[in-house]
């Protein structure tokens, strides 16, 4: 998957991290999202690495900036790759979503000085009951 709108050595600031699961009728939507900000007076790259549930699956990833929000594309490998080391060489603002192993994921990110960027992840996966479990509410008093 590839994100790209307009930025390469000095490290961003995370100034959130969150994480939002909703659950309804067994299926479970969960987003990560992040905002980093670039405080130098030059181009900046990041990287982040995450581990998602193997029965499930990426549905969505994108960029805001500046109160924009670019959704991602699903590219080739190969062509994916190229466009983002394109777009950094050439300043400009863009992510990269890479799978390394089945449910291990990492993205890329190039932005520019004095920029703001918030990152979104969602994944989903249908869950399973445990018919074993036992479950106990007791009232107080």
């Amino acid at each position: 998957m590839l994100v790209g709108a307009q930025a390469g050595a000095a490290s961003p600031v995370v100034e959130y991290l969150k994480l939002s699961t909703d659950v309804n009728d067994g299926y479970a939507s969960t987003t990560v999202e992040e905002k980093l900000s670039n405080p130098a007076d030059s181009a900046v790259k990041d990287s982040f690495s995450f581990l998602i549930p193997e029965e499930a699956f990426i549905s969505g990833f994108s960029l805001t900036i500046d109160g924009k929000e670019y959704t991602a594309d699903v590219l080739e490998k190969e062509e994916a790759s190229q466009r983002f080391n394109a777009a950094a060489l050439a300043g400009r603002t863009a992510g990269l979503l890479e799978t390394e192993e089945k449910n291990l994921f990492s993205y890329a990110l190039s932005f520019e000085p004095g920029q703001s960027i918030i990152v979104k992840l969602t994944y989903e996966q249908a869950l399973k009951k445990n018919p074993r479990g036992v479950r106990i509410c007791t009232v107080p008093g």
